[in-house]
């Protein structure tokens, strides 16, 4: 089985039961690389809370990131189905938290 190497994160920070990835950098091979926060989160809270990725405004910094392998999907249910259709169609995998 192929392991992923970058990722990139979808965080809409509005849930109590947030999808949690501070330790998937020690991880032997996976990194943490970008973190959309279309809203609910600020830019500042997520900066402290993935300081080893970069964060973007745009899912099309994701999509068009050819070194993102993985997309990880923490959305409400009425969001997450139309990002994981964009995602699948530009040949990333998805995972939904």
């Amino acid at each position: 089985m192929e392991a992923f190497k970058n990722i990139g994160l979808i965080e809409f920070g509005v849930s109590e039961k947030r999808f949690r990835l501070g330790s998937l950098n020690s991880l032997k091979g996976y990194k943490l690389r970008k973190v959309l926060i279309p809203g609910g989160l600020s830019e500042g809270s997520a900066r402290s809370r993935y300081p080893q990725a970069e964060i973007v405004q745009d899912k099309q910094q994701i999509i068009q990131d050819e070194d993102i392998d993985l997309v990880i999907v923490s959305a409400p249910a009425h969001t997450d189905l139309p990002l994981v259709g964009e995602f699948l169609r530009a040949g990333k995998n998805v995972r939904i938290v």
